[in-house]
């Protein structure tokens, strides 16, 4: 069933091609929001169902309100969503039959957050990709092109079972590694086809999310995927979303205006995170069309820091120009494909001092399903 949803869901290109609507305080009209045995949006896996404290409820009410919408105390005529985190009682089964929108209080936390009213999809009941209940497993990240890895990962997990695979005319593998991947998939129960059929095809993978093929893909309805989201699966053993991380995702093509112009170019430096991450992190420095430098001069940008004790973070407080932010930053320019403000956000100016935990972090963001394409 999971992938099922995947598949239906996977043809849909993430917030990239958001509709670049005015922000103004009625983001959100028509919105009447009844919240049933709803948690505090802090709470963000494996809740229990809690009742909702005074102050949460008056203050979630007030950022409602303050969009356009309004907040409901039970079923009525012009509901238009049902936020839940526990999905059963007699509101919930009487919105499932009124196909009112169920969803987990994450939605209403991303539309207050990007001041948009966002799709539903990744947020809503019976099977809310978010919070899957037989997929707790959160979509971690692998060594990229470790052969070893891959070869482990694909042999007691049929991952791949029953799915045929397709490899865009953009994906570009290096034959000896061809060789041990092609040797994994079909050891997790995959076939590879050579040619796309949309009869037979179940899953394509691309570079690129603007291709004839990615088109054609998400016309089909296939599930469409990145590279890495091939050999990330095969390291998991189990599936996750291609839109639970940003990169398992084919990117977009060129570069994000303010970030790839040769004049204002962004250079970017890394510093406190380990392999995997830096390795994940470089990949979104490239897909946004900035510069990646690993060196700390005048020409430097910005440095993305998990961390305060590091020569690179010493040495960049030594030059004005040099905005330092975490991760979070560059992977919210990345999910909403505009350059955020680095200081309109306490999260992105967060850099602990010695303990690594930005890197757990880390690849957690997810792509945002749009309505249409």
């Amino acid at each position: 069933m999971l992938r099922n949803l995947l598949r239906n869901n996977g043809g849909k290109p993430g917030g990239i091609f958001y509709d670049t609507e005015e922000i103004s305080d009625d983001l959100i009209p028509n919105l009447y929001v009844s919240a049933h045995r709803l948690c505090p949006l802090s709470c963000y896996e494996n809740v229990e169902s809690v009742t909702l404290p005074d102050d949460d409820k008056d203050a979630i009410t007030n950022e409602v309100k303050r969009f356009g919408g309004l907040l409901r105390d039970d079923i009525t005529t012009d509901l238009t969503h049902l936020i839940c985190v526990d999905p059963r009682g007699v509101q919930y089964n009487q919105c499932i039959e009124l196909k009112i929108p169920v969803v987990l209080p994450q939605w209403l936390d991303e539309c207050f957050r990007y001041k948009k009213k966002i799709s539903t999809d990744l947020f809503c009941f019976p099977d809310p990709i978010v919070y899957y209940e037989n997929n707790p497993t959160p979509a971690k990240i692998y060594p990229y092109h470790d052969k070893e890895l891959i070869s482990g990962g694909g042999d007691h997990n049929m991952v791949f079972e029953d799915e045929i695979i397709y490899f865009g005319n953009d994906v570009n593998i290096k034959e000896d590694f061809k060789i041990v991947l092609e040797e994994a998939i079909v050891r997790a129960g995959g076939t590879i086809s050579d040619q796309y059929s949309h009869q037979e095809v179940t899953i394509v993978i691309l570079r690129d999310r603007a291709t004839p093929e990615c088109r054609m893909a998400s016309k089909d309805q296939k599930l469409i995927a990145s590279l890495w989201w091939v050999t990330n699966t095969l390291s998991r053993g189990h599936y996750n979303s291609p839109l639970s991380t940003l990169l398992d995702y084919p990117t977009p093509p060129g570069g994000l205006p303010g970030m790839e112009n040769n004049v204002s170019r962004c250079v970017i430096a890394i510093a406190g995170y380990g392999n995997v991450t830096r390795y994940y992190l470089r990949r979104l420095v490239t897909a946004l069309g900035a510069r990646y430098d690993p060196a700390i001069n005048s020409e430097t940008t910005h440095l993305i820091c998990g961390r305060t004790v590091s020569d690179k973070y010493t040495k960049a407080k030594e030059f004005a120009g040099i905005t330092i932010v975490n991760h979070l930053w560059l992977e919210d320019c990345y999910q909403l494909w505009q350059v955020m403000d680095c200081a309109g956000d306490s999260r992105y100016i967060f850099i602990p001092k010695e303990k690594p935990i930005l890197d757990a972090s880390a690849g957690r963001t997810n792509l945002l399903v749009v309505d249409a394409v």
